[in-house]
């Protein structure tokens, strides 16, 4: 049978160690007389990379031909797709959903038609999550407009600073692919129930409560964002032991950047919300 000749460096570490580490590709200089790695007549391979041991002759790997001018007769490789890692699969599922949700938005103006009055939970098309929210951003996006167009009388100068005109026409374009999500009943099941549960808290002018909820629906309860490596000698010329502990799973937060962004905007929506209903006990309310 034919050998393959491949080298491979010394590890001061050792075999097992040096497979876990990846080295970085080192070469010689080249040389001014000869080329390295030209492949002629179709082959992938270089003259004097396999060996016959049967007849003693050096040929090509890629197709054992023994004859040095002989044209390569190898299949063509099929071509294969590499493998994904599961951050890039995520990384690529959260651009595709960016992409779709701004052929959506774009060139389609969103129509803001605000009520006049913020109607309670079971007043809205029989307590429907989805109908409450579109009901919740509604109201206080108009009520934001609202307090533009009076002077915002209601609001003082930190609160003008904060809530700016910008920061409003900011807002109502992050909240657009919520809003179409709601629309079209494809806001996810998890996420609609924790907005659902800010907006009921936000009506009810408990703040305090309704950040705690805010910063479970973004955070989590993760205990870990991060993945930590700790290696802990275990004797003297014995190796070391390693400790891993992976991060927690992430969450629509992590993974959605056009989620992610309009959270934000519930977050800008519930400032508002204390800056012009606030609540009569001060406990309950946020400090801006």
């Amino acid at each position: 049978q034919g050998l393959y000749f491949a080298w491979r460096g010394p590890s001061a570490m050792g075999d097992d160690v040096a497979d876990d580490i990846e080295v970085e590709e080192r070469r010689l200089n080249e040389s001014t007389l000869w080329k390295e790695d030209v492949h002629l007549q179709g082959h992938s391979a270089v003259w004097g990379s396999w060996y016959d041991g049967d007849v003693q002759r050096w040929g090509y790997a890629c197709c054992h031909c023994l004859e040095r001018g002989q044209q390569c007769t190898a299949p063509e490789p099929e071509v294969q797709v590499a493998a994904v890692s599961s951050d890039e699969e995520v990384s690529s599922d959260s651009e595709e959903r960016a992409r779709r949700m701004a052929q959506m938005v774009s060139g389609q103006p969103f129509d803001w038609t605000a009520p006049e009055e913020l109607l309670d939970r079971c007043q809205v098309s029989g307590e429907q999550p989805a109908a409450f929210i579109d009901h919740f951003v509604r109201f206080f996006l108009g009520a934001w407009r609202r307090e533009h167009e009076l002077g915002n009388p209601n609001l003082g100068t930190l609160e003008r600073e904060m809530l700016s005109q910008e920061l409003l026409h900011q807002t109502e374009e992050a909240l657009v692919p919520l809003m179409l999500q709601l629309k079209h009943n494809r806001a996810d099941a998890v996420l609609l129930k924790q907005l659902d549960r800010i907006a009921s808290l936000v009506s009810e002018r408990e703040y305090l409560t309704a950040n705690k909820a805010y910063v479970e629906m973004t955070l989590g309860n993760k205990k870990w964002h991060n993945t930590a490596v700790l290696h802990v000698p275990a004797c003297q010329m014995k190796g070391a032991r390693e400790y891993r502990r992976n991060r927690d799973d992430l969450n629509t937060y992590d993974l959605d950047p056009v989620a992610q962004k309009y959270m934000h905007g519930i977050r800008k929506v519930m400032q508002l919300a204390q800056c012009i209903r606030p609540s009569p006990d001060p406990a309950k309310n946020v400090q801006l």
